[in-house]
């Protein structure tokens, strides 16, 4: 009797043993977590911004239009030339910024 008991026991502490190595997360199971928690780093971090971005852009396109509407209602008078090249270099500013930006934040690196 006291053997089967003695077995038993045996059994139930190597089958606690199982489970409990069972439970205990390896190496890979501990990097898989980082990763996926860098990815949702990321992924909040690149809402963020994107958002900062898009306003950021909205900014300067307001201020291309009020710049060419105070020019078109003669509330301030500029020459054409200078009015064509403030223009062009501020939408070029935009789209580089823009592309710089985003490339950036959403680099695809190639495995």
């Amino acid at each position: 009797m006291r053997d089967r008991l003695s077995e038993k026991l045996q059994s139930m502490i190597a089958e606690r043993l199982f489970i409990g190595d069972g439970l205990k997360k390896t190496k890979d199971e501990i990097e898989a977590e980082q990763l996926e928690e860098n990815e949702i780093q990321n992924r909040k971090e690149r809402k963020k911004y994107a958002g900062r971005t898009f306003w950021f852009i909205v900014a300067f396109v307001v201020t291309i239009l009020t710049f060419v509407g105070l020019d078109a209602s003669g509330l301030w008078d500029i020459d054409s030339g200078t009015e064509w090249g403030l223009i062009g270099s501020l939408s070029s500013t935009v789209v580089g910024l823009y592309y710089l930006v985003m490339k950036y934040l959403f680099n695809v690196s190639k495995k």
